[in-house]
């Protein structure tokens, strides 16, 4: 039986197909290499977590990355199971400076979120 489309049109779509998943593969390896937070940072963050001043979640999961339960990248990441206890700060940090950064955003004369991205 023929198929209903020109083979070769198949084969380039194919060859697309796998070209971007080999560039999404690319770029997620790069993110993965890429620490998102520095060492200093994250012992910052570990102190003031665990201080209880960001929150009672943030102390929570100071404590689950102290008992070596989890790292912060991968709470950051979503790779931990304890990262829904990051959700009360987010929210805590979008109330609070939400509107600074709409605003900074938006007076950004380069920022176009409808722009391709070239990291893909």
């Amino acid at each position: 039986m023929s198929m209903p489309y020109p083979q070769p049109a198949a084969e380039r779509a194919w060859q697309e197909l796998r070209a971007t998943l080999d560039r999404a593969r690319a770029n997620l390896d790069r993110v993965r290499a890429a620490p998102t937070t520095m060492p200093e940072e994250r012992r910052a963050l570990q102190r003031v977590a665990a201080s209880g001043e960001l929150g009672p979640e943030m102390r929570e999961l100071a404590r689950h990355v102290e008992a070596g339960r989890t790292t912060w990248a991968d709470v950051f990441e979503g790779a931990s199971p304890y990262t829904d206890l990051l959700r009360p700060h987010l929210d805590r940090m979008v109330a609070l400076h939400g509107e600074s950064v709409r605003r900074q955003i938006e007076a950004d004369p380069e920022f176009d979120p409808m722009a391709p991205h070239d990291d893909m």
